[in-house]
């Protein structure tokens, strides 16, 4: 559980986690590297019907241990999942399709959807044809070389030299541009996932991949705005304690009635509510909720959560800047002090130091 995440940002907090994870054995790295870049053009998206901006933040690798931190910190918690793989028939897509679900049951205590995303067949499962598959075979040659010119100019002439010689392959795919009608798959992978799957002949074949992405965002959206509004409604008596990853240990046996425990239910629950706020595009109900999370908290001393509230509050005033004012406009001696009282209260909790 001792695992700091030091490319995290005080931008983070107010991001939507999603994991990218590679599968199976027929995708390259090259092929998964373009995937990934194109995957994260998709950061920023405004959701349909309302005036919200959601954040993603995405990446490869993410220990279930620091996932476990997503109680107290809710942009920690992986809340959705997209595998990529590659596979040429319908035998191999439900080898992949099984890799894909034991993926999924890692993460699946706090993922709100995913998603599979199969390269080397086309849009409704089917399997490429021959002459396909060698287009795109061979325009994946010609994409490798011209990627190379970056790395190397001593090489320009013999990829222009590849280039030629494959230039009917690049026409002959341009041509396929055309929308082809195709028979309906009776395939596994169409009737029995839907939309779960995305299927791309190749990445370069992904033209659709952004909106798609899109209404993937979308939907991990109104699963945390659903439980946001949930957790508005939550009845006291009703209320359970939130636990850092280590705390679990240290309240069993401790009495429920007391009036300290319900104290840090309650202010517990808040800061949480808060943070659901910020990810959900609602800055100023956050920044509301933190502040009554703080009063609620102090009375009993709960240093860990008086300093998430303080220090998410901190980020919150970040987010809410528009675009066009410069982060650094904020007063650096306000800055400063927030952070100082937030780690003041750090320090008191032993195990604090990943946070």
């Amino acid at each position: 559980m001792n695992i700091i995440d030091y490319h995290q940002t005080a931008e983070d907090h107010q991001s939507l986690l999603i994991l990218v994870h590679q599968i199976g054995t027929q995708i390259s790295t090259k092929e998964f590297h373009a995937t990934w870049e194109r995957i994260q053009r998709s950061q920023c998206i405004n959701v349909p019907g309302q005036r919200r901006t959601v954040w993603v933040r995405y990446k490869r690798y993410y220990p279930l241990d620091c996932n476990e931190w997503g109680e107290f910190q809710a942009h920690r918690k992986a809340l959705g999942l997209i595998s990529v793989g590659k596979c040429s028939t319908q035998t191999q897509f439900e080898s992949l399709f099984e890799t894909y679900k034991k993926d999924k049951e890692e993460y699946a205590s706090t993922l709100y959807n995913s998603r599979l995303i199969v390269l080397g067949m086309n849009a409704d499962g089917s399997p490429l044809s021959d002459s396909e598959s060698e287009i795109f075979r061979k325009s994946s040659i010609v994409q490798d070389n011209e990627n190379a010119t970056h790395l190397a100019n001593d090489n320009m002439s013999i990829v222009q030299d590849i280039v030629d010689l494959e230039g009917n392959v690049v026409l002959e795919e341009n041509e396929t541009k055309e929308t082809v009608i195709r028979p309906h798959s009776n395939s596994f992978s169409k009737e029995s996932t839907g939309s779960e799957v995305i299927f791309f002949p190749a990445i370069s074949k992904s033209a659709d991949m952004d909106e798609k992405l899109k209404e993937f965002i979308t939907s991990i959206f109104f699963v945390l705005d659903g439980k946001r509004l949930d957790r508005s409604f939550e009845r006291a008596d009703k209320m359970q304690l939130l636990c850092a990853p280590f705390e679990k240990k240290d309240y069993i046996g401790v009495d429920t009635d007391a009036k300290s425990y319900k104290k840090k239910c309650q202010g517990r629950l808040r800061k949480h509510l808060a943070d659901f706020c910020l990810q959900a595009g609602l800055p100023g109900e956050a920044m509301l909720h933190y502040n009554t999370a703080l009063d609620i908290l102090k009375p009993v001393n709960d240093w860990l959560w008086m300093g998430g509230s303080i220090k998410h509050s901190y980020a919150n005033g970040l987010q809410d800047l528009p675009e066009s004012v410069v982060r650094t406009s904020l007063e650096q001696d306000d800055i400063i002090e927030k952070y100082k009282e937030a780690l003041m209260y750090y320090s008191k909790v032993r195990n604090s130091v990943v946070v």
